[in-house]
């Protein structure tokens, strides 16, 4: 088994598991107790039989850890050592044990507690908003893109977020930026994101940990219709007494999750599929949070000069050329 200590650097109340779903953009750190007999033993890192988290051209992927008599590096340790041995293909058992869904383990507690104040929480409201997911397809330009309400994030290498903020001009970064403005200072903002779509994504956020508040359940069938957030039906599953905090979460296939965070950090912060081409064809949003406060909270000293040697670089000198979003 495994003792799970930490999640995304959020250290938590220990919790052993036998098996630990990891999705992309994920770290754990875990404990293996070392007090078997002296042998071989694998470690195992498989796929489901569902192909939703992904597949590999290898399918069982393992590491061996020898346990050997005598203290280590003594002779008597290295005569006593056997050949590792061969990894086995994956039994059904162990195919079961990884999450055939991408589910996140949900009832991790941090040691450092925290309550979310869920009346706060209004659905509708200005600091309770929606980011609906959806996959779109261009076939006459052959592109395949995602969407965040509508609009899939574009942005351009030679005016980044924060040059515009020192110019006072973020109103004219335009919507394909995806800039979603959180003015107030030291509040809660609460955030459902709604997946239309039957893949599951690891969705990761900067400059907080995110909490995880709730999350529906995976679909049984690939071929379900979305399923939305009912705040009616849906509230009482919500977990606001010291919920998982961390910065990279699944969201589930055709599901949604409530995610949270307090407004304490001024900035500009990406929150995006950590997939590299879903990120690629525009899945992200950047939270601008406390705007008038970005400048004073940050040293934006460098940024211009930075740029304009961006500038001189790019495009003139550059071998490539941007050809997607740009992240």
């Amino acid at each position: 088994s495994l003792t799970v200590v930490a999640a995304d650097y959020v250290p938590v109340a220990p919790r052993s598991v036998s098996s630990l779903f990891v999705g992309v953009g994920q770290r754990y750190d875990v404990l293996i107790r070392a007090d078997q007999a002296p042998g071989d033993y694998f470690l195992n890192v498989t796929f489901p039989r569902s192909t939703h988290c992904g597949s590999s051209k290898n399918p069982s992927p393992a590491a061996v850890f020898s346990y050997v008599a005598g203290q280590p590096g003594s002779q008597e340790a290295a005569a006593e050592a056997s050949p590792a041995p061969k990894p086995t293909p994956a039994t059904p058992q162990h195919a079961e044990a990884a999450d055939a869904h991408c589910t996140d383990l949900r009832d991790l507690a941090p040691i450092v507690q925290r309550q979310v104040p869920l009346e706060r929480f209004e659905p509708g409201k200005q600091r309770s908003s929606s980011l609906n997911l959806e996959l779109k397809v261009d076939e006459k330009a052959a592109r395949v893109f995602w969407t965040v309400n509508k609009s899939a994030i574009n942005v351009s290498w030679s005016e980044p977020t924060l040059s515009r903020i020192k110019a006072g001009g973020v109103e004219r970064l335009g919507t394909s930026a995806n800039v979603v403005k959180i003015p107030t200072a030291d509040s809660w903002s609460f955030w459902i994101v709604q997946n239309t779509s039957p893949v599951p994504h690891p969705m990761h956020l900067h400059g907080h940990d995110l909490v995880l508040v709730g999350q529906s359940e995976p679909p049984t069938d690939q071929g379900s219709r979305p399923r939305a957030y009912d705040d009616a039906k849906d509230r009482g599953t919500l977990r606001p007494d010291n919920p998982t905090r961390r910065d990279t979460t699944m969201l589930p296939a055709l599901g949604w999750i409530v995610l949270a965070f307090e407004t304490n950090n001024p900035g500009a912060w990406l929150f995006h599929c950590h997939l590299a081409w879903h990120v690629s064809q525009g899945l992200s949003v950047q939270y601008l949070e406390r705007p008038g406060e970005v400048a004073g909270a940050m040293d934006l000293g460098s940024t211009q000069k930075n740029c304009e040697a961006w500038r001189a670089f790019y495009p003139q000198r550059a071998a490539a050329r941007q050809q997607d979003s740009g992240i």
